[in-house]
């Protein structure tokens, strides 16, 4: 932190802002030394190595709890945590759903045989029925007449 800070902040600040990201117990050794900033990093160290507890993380929670309506009875409370229930285990079905059901994306499946490719019923091979007079294949048996043998 004191080398981000370079000069721009005074000693006192930065060392109020360090002592802040501490665990509370080294907090309050710290906060009442007045060794400068590097030696108090070498302290907080030395307490944190010695600290036996199996804190691992600390958290601070400030806000205040909701409050309870004293007027609500219990029935009221089990009312709603029943709807709260339901909703919750109809969202969880859904969702359940949508992992095991998941939609079938490729249409294709379903789609019926374009009619190019059923038989045709005039006789006309695969090629004059899709081309006419432009096709440049033909497959036997055709009876496709070009209109310039009329």
């Amino acid at each position: 932190m004191k080398t981000l800070s370079g000069n721009s902040i005074s000693g006192d600040i930065l060392k109020k802002l360090w002592l802040q990201r501490l665990p509370q117990q080294v907090q309050v050794v710290l906060t009442i030394s007045t060794e400068p900033l590097d030696n108090l990093s070498i302290m907080a160290d030395k307490i944190l190595e010695t600290y036996t507890s199996s804190v691992i993380a600390e958290v601070s929670n400030r806000e205040l709890p909701p409050r309870i309506n004293p007027s609500e009875s219990s029935t009221d409370w089990d009312r709603k945590f029943n709807e709260l229930r339901h909703d919750m285990m109809q969202e969880i079905n859904k969702m359940q759903k949508r992992t095991f059901y998941p939609r079938n994306r490729n249409r294709s499946k379903n789609r019926p045989r374009s009619s190019s490719r059923k038989s045709n019923t005039e006789g006309l091979c695969y090629y004059h029925n899709r081309f006419a007079e432009k096709a440049r294949k033909c497959t036997k048996p055709c009876t496709f007449q070009s209109s310039s043998e009329n």
